[in-house]
């Protein structure tokens, strides 16, 4: 059985050791908006494996990017189209 692509099952601490961060760097991209709002679940921050996905995302266009990344509008770098 597959797991839902959209489905929170992962703890932010989980997300932040699978991508080298620390958790209060995701807490820093969420309030940029480059992260959705952790949704809570038994009093848990997690996040699903298309959130994930974003991240890496973001995470690559900031290494592409580099200093331009950090001048451009958070919401227009991960905007879709």
């Amino acid at each position: 059985m597959e797991a839902n692509w959209n489905h929170p099952t992962l703890k932010i601490g989980e997300v932040a050791r699978r991508f080298g961060l620390n958790v209060h760097t995701l807490w820093y991209y969420k309030g940029l908006g480059l992260l959705p709002a952790a949704r809570r679940e038994s009093g848990y921050r997690v996040y699903s494996e298309a959130d994930a996905e974003r991240l890496a995302f973001v995470l690559r266009a900031k290494r592409v990017w580099g200093k331009l990344f950090a001048h451009a509008h958070p919401q227009e770098v991960c905007a879709g189209g």
